[in-house]
């Protein structure tokens, strides 16, 4: 009998002790943001003029690139926040203006964001927001202009908890894999000529547990943001008083991918499992997201503005966007030989990693006759001269029936996958030229 008192005992204890330490946090007052606003740098872009923005092509590129490319390099796909911080709690709000999800992609994935902390010890931590992110829908009037961009104005109040967003938005377009693009929604009012309504999604997201392991006094945060939407409006909120310092543009010459919706992120449940940032989270080391989705042509506009970029490493993985009647060699074969004219580094080229279906639909074995067709290109490239050239074949990234999510984009295991492959090619590639100096976590 004594015994079963104390065990109530001890769990009434427990309850409280949790009971007053959720209290304590309700009562953490909160310091709210903009952190570009104050002194945060945009990790994961080629180019320094980047720093302070959210995408990934600079201005010029505008009318340079195809519409599309254009659109889709305003999605932060790679982009993330680095910095210190021993907040107990952490709050974020932003707007996106494309489809918050897709029919085979989660809104985690698409709009959401991904939070991970490194210890003094270099080890990686994961941390989830409480119970599930906000995605709310909501339609604004925005001026109609022929302009992609357009000043908008929210039609309704936030009620939200989380830090606000501001009134005054941009719009902009999502392109997504094999989904409608437009963002306009039908009006309910009298149309005019003046106005158009748009659907806006209020992204937040809070983070109000966070607890630091004995000898931690603070973590590194990475902060990943979405892969298929352009955010707008960021505000960030951290414990009032807490240590908060934030982490310049690692400056180590990057690898830059270049390839189509795969490279992009589909479809990975959160951004930090898109394989590009898993391969930049295994190996502590810059990578520069060009993915687009549908839109990995080999055109001769993208290897100009990749040569623009002094890389570590160029990666071009563009097949699954070429179809077997492309002569794609001719544009490849340009590429490369531009990027080498100017660059030293070495270049992996990567087969079509190929569909998990193409036993019971043979329609589906296409990529096979890629993978030869490119493999014989580099093979030639090669044997005229072309050094620190690779290649990383199918059979490497080794996909299997359980990769995909529709036959077509990995799920987070094909991203597993597909980023195992690459750090491994990549640690091969290292120890021959011995530039990169790439580390394992």
């Amino acid at each position: 009998m004594k015994g079963n008192i104390r065990i109530l005992f001890s769990i009434a204890l427990a309850l409280l002790v949790l009971d007053t330490a959720a209290e304590e946090r309700k009562e953490l007052r909160m310091r709210e943001f903009d952190p570009i606003d104050v002194g945060a740098e945009v990790h994961g872009s080629g180019w320094e003029s980047l720093a302070g923005r959210f995408v990934r092509l600079e201005d010029s590129a505008e009318g340079l690139v195809r519409k599309p490319v254009w659109d889709l390099s305003r999605n932060s796909a790679g982009l993330s926040l680095v910095f210190r911080s021993n907040t107990r709690r952490l709050e974020l709000s932003f707007d996106v203006f494309g489809w918050k999800g897709m029919n085979h992609m989660p809104a985690t994935g698409v709009s959401g964001v991904d939070l991970f902390a490194y210890k003094p010890d270099g080890e990686e931590l994961w941390c989830a927001a409480k119970f599930m992110p906000q995605f709310k829908e909501e339609y604004i009037e925005v001026p109609a202009t022929g302009s992609q961009t357009a000043s908008a104005q929210t039609t309704t109040a936030q009620t939200s908890s989380t830090p606000s967003t501001a009134k005054t938005t941009t719009a902009q377009t999502s392109t997504a894999p094999s989904s409608a693009q437009t963002t306009t929604a039908p009006s309910t009012t009298p149309s005019s000529a003046q106005a158009r309504t748009v659907r806006v999604t209020r992204v937040a997201y809070s983070f109000e547990q966070i607890d630091y392991e004995e000898g931690c006094e603070e973590y590194e945060w990475h902060l990943y943001l979405p892969l298929y939407n352009t955010v707008e409006n960021f505000r960030m909120a951290v414990e009032e008083g807490c240590r908060l310092e934030w982490v310049p543009r690692d400056e180590r010459q990057p690898i830059v991918v270049y390839g189509t919706s795969i490279a992009q992120g589909a479809c990975a449940t959160r951004p930090g499992m898109a394989w590009t940032n898993l391969v930049e989270r295994e190996l502590r080391y810059p990578v520069v997201n060009l993915g687009f989705s549908g839109n990995g042509k080999l055109e001769a506009e993208l290897f100009a503005l990749l040569d623009q970029i002094d890389a570590g490493v160029y990666i071009i993985d563009c097949l699954p966007n070429i179809k077997v009647t492309d002569n794609f060699e001719e544009k490849l074969e340009a590429g490369i030989k531009l990027l080498r004219e100017h660059h030293s580094c070495p270049i992996l080229v990567v087969d079509h990693s190929g569909h998990t279906n193409d036993r019971t639909n043979l329609s589906r074995c296409f990529p096979d006759e890629l993978n030869r067709r490119q493999a014989a290109l580099v093979k030639r490239l090669r044997k005229e001269g072309i050094k620190q050239l690779y290649y990383l074949t199918r059979n490497e990234i080794a996909w299997d029936k359980d990769s995909m999510v529709e036959g077509i984009h990995p799920n987070d295991r094909g991203m597993m996958q597909q980023a195992e492959a690459v750090c491994g090619k990549l640690r091969q590639i290292d120890r021959r030229c011995r530039e990169l100096n790439l580390k394992s976590r």
